[in-house]
């Protein structure tokens, strides 16, 4: 399975254990992951799908799993 596949099959679970790990102090870099999740979206949008509903969702699963990373320490 190459990366374009796995990040359009699992793209928001993967930013959301990303983000939390981030959040919760895990020593994971959030950044590289979100590029590529975005760069994948993008390259849908080239080949013909929508752009703005699946980007918006993951923006959502990363602002949830922050949030609820961060309400762990408090």
């Amino acid at each position: 399975m190459l990366l374009h596949q796995l990040v359009d099959r699992f793209g928001p679970a993967i930013v959301f254990v990303n983000t939390m790990g981030a959040a919760l102090g895990l020593p994971v870099s959030t950044m590289p992951t979100l590029i590529v999740v975005g760069a994948s979206i993008a390259l849908m949008a080239v080949n013909g799908g929508a752009f703005w509903s699946p980007l918006a969702g993951v923006l959502c699963v990363a602002v949830a799993s922050g949030v609820l990373g961060d309400l762990v320490w408090f």
